[in-house]
């Protein structure tokens, strides 16, 4: 069986300076409306989704950010969904799942990613 597992750690002081046209081309309509469902947590939110796409830039090249999107499990467990070129290389390398775990503070969030 083939297992990657990739981690990535932001600053939320770097995320701070991203511009909104920035953004949108990071994260997908959903997970916009996502964060600013939650934006009383600041830019963490943001900050966590950006690190989930980091680390997966890890195990394959991701070309179009677009092609990621991290939802919420009906328990509200976060997971990676793959679309496009994103899907095709991720089973080009005979990975079928992707378990994801999130964490923030207000100075950095993480991303880990285990593919199997």
């Amino acid at each position: 069986m083939n297992v990657e597992h990739a981690i990535e750690l932001i600053q939320i002081k770097e995320v701070k300076k991203l511009s909104k046209k920035k953004l949108s081309t990071l994260l997908t309509p959903y997970e916009l409306d996502y964060c600013q469902l939650h934006k009383k947590r600041g830019l963490e939110p943001v900050a966590a989704r950006i690190a989930a796409k980091k680390a997966l830039e890890k195990i394959i090249p991701l070309k179009d950010w677009l092609e990621a999107e991290v939802q919420k499990d009906n328990n509200g467990k976060p997971t990676l969904c793959l679309s496009g070129k994103a899907k095709t290389l991720f089973k080009k390398k005979k990975l079928k799942r992707i378990a994801l775990s999130l964490s923030h503070t207000k100075e950095e969030a993480i991303a880990s990613l285990i593919c199997q």
